[in-house]
């Protein structure tokens, strides 16, 4: 950010009388609400209204202030020693609103009334560069907490929690002379570099996401054409069981760890069988006998791994394209794969699509057979989810018998109708606990007590 917007920022903020709450929603964004405004021409800009949610993206190199009229949902929940000293700043008085030291450094000064004491406190918002950070302290100018903790190792002015903050070293480079920003034209300029922040990352994660479930995809069909046929297994299974019984037949001629055999058959065909090493000749038949069994099982059931492929292919067509078309950073952002686990935990072969909303885990039916499952291994006060009067996907939020947030359920629904592959039109998705759906046939259920969400895809 440049000295002339932290500077219009810093007079923004001046006009508001209370900041109601101030709280990261993404690793390195806070959300400030703002309250009652008492400038008359800053008021006329926001319509009327006289609160305004400010959200000041903090990283490093790219720190930015923006608004939107969207509430994103929170990639998890916040409980770090720096989110418990923000929430002790909820709606606290904003004494001033100041650029501070002449540099991009946007300074509150706040004050803390509770029903027996008041106190002061301080924060900093450094929009400079590698040193970006938002650094709470007390009246004395000593560090209570921050976003970055800074070492003295790595920096001649460190950050520490206890301690005296010093002054930002003076920026060599000569500041660029701007012309101030009107106060009035703030509201404007936030949400355009919303609009242009948020067009620039939903095209980047939209090629990462394409990227990374294109590659899925990709593997998926070649193992699908690395398949063999059933008909090769049978003919395999069957010239396997025809050598164990030619072996069979001589087993008297055979050898101990014998590995190899010519047998002439009763039409003369002469036959040269590989034996598995054994120390006995009939362990070694039993051996080819068991071989040829398997071929035939999965001779048998080798459709069942095909069509089993060829409906994840399916659903990983649907879920490109529910993100070509997405238009929600927070919706893509749910599609995001999660992080590799750590070699001691051996990840589990998930029988469902699983993502985390809220860091709140969602599973998802490719097919009917991995609907099932999640209807027998949901838990009883687990939220169901379906859209009413078609044939598609079931959703769980494993919730337990904690209430989850309506904003998780609607985005899940949401995510139920992209991964479902509909197009236009108006689709109302029903959810009631796990213990109200009754399994008729198969994934065929009957419910009740349930809600609905009702939603427009155009």
């Amino acid at each position: 950010m440049t000295l002339a917007k932290v500077d219009a920022l810093a007079r923004f903020c001046a006009c508001f009388e209370r900041l109601v709450r101030i709280e990261r929603v993404q690793d390195m964004v806070l959300r400030l609400t703002l309250d009652h405004c008492h400038s008359p021409e800053l008021q006329a800009a926001l319509n009327g209204d006289a609160s305004f949610a400010l959200y000041l993206s903090m990283v490093r190199g790219k720190s930015y202030a923006y608004t939107s009229k969207d509430t994103p949902l929170r990639s998890k929940h916040y409980n770090a020693p720096f989110d418990v000293a923000l929430s002790k700043l909820h709606r606290s008085k904003i004494l001033s609103s100041t650029l501070y030291d002449n540099d991009r450094i946007l300074r509150l000064e706040l004050l803390q009334q509770g029903s027996y004491k008041q106190s002061r406190a301080i924060v900093q918002f450094e929009f400079s560069g590698k040193h970006t950070n938002v650094i709470i302290l007390n009246a004395s100018g000593v560090v209570i907490e921050a976003l970055r903790h800074i070492s003295q190792a790595i920096s001649c002015r460190p950050v520490k929690v206890g301690t005296p903050l010093a002054k930002m070293p003076p920026n060599p480079r000569p500041q660029t002379q701007e012309p101030p920003i009107a106060l009035e034209s703030m509201p404007d300029i936030l949400a355009r570099a919303y609009e242009l922040a948020n067009t620039r990352a939903l095209e980047s994660m939209k090629h990462s996401l394409l990227a990374h479930y294109t590659r899925i995809k990709t593997r998926a069909q070649a193992l699908l054409e690395s398949l063999p046929k059933a008909e090769s297994l049978l003919l395999e299974s069957t010239e396997l069981q025809h050598k164990a019984n030619l072996a069979l037949m001589h087993l008297h001629t055979l050898k101990p760890y014998q590995t190899q055999v010519e047998i002439t058959d009763e039409s003369g065909e002469l036959w040269r069988i590989t034996l598995p090493p054994h120390s006995t000749p009939q362990a070694a038949i039993n051996q080819l006998f068991k071989e040829s069994k398997k071929l035939a099982r999965k001779a048998k059931n080798i459709h069942k791994e095909a069509t089993n492929l060829e409906e994840k292919i399916s659903f990983l067509d649907k879920e490109l394209a529910f993100i070509e078309r997405a238009s929600k950073l927070d919706t893509l952002a749910i599609l995001l794969p999660q992080a590799k686990q750590s070699a001691k935990k051996k990840p589990q072969n998930e029988q469902a699509e699983v993502v985390f909303i809220q860091g709140i885990k969602i599973s998802i039916g490719r097919n009917e057979r991995e609907n099932i499952k999640l209807l027998e291994s949901a838990r009883a006060d687990d939220l169901w989810l379906h859209i009413r009067d078609i044939p598609s996907s079931h959703l769980i939020i494993h919730c337990g018998k904690n209430t989850a947030p309506e904003s998780t359920i609607h985005k899940a629904g949401e995510i139920l109708l992209g991964v479902s592959g509909l197009k236009q039109g108006d689709f109302c998705v029903d959810y009631t606990k796990r213990k109200f759906v009754k399994i008729i046939s198969g994934a065929q259920v009957v419910y009740s007590k349930h809600k609905s969400l009702h939603y427009r895809i155009s």
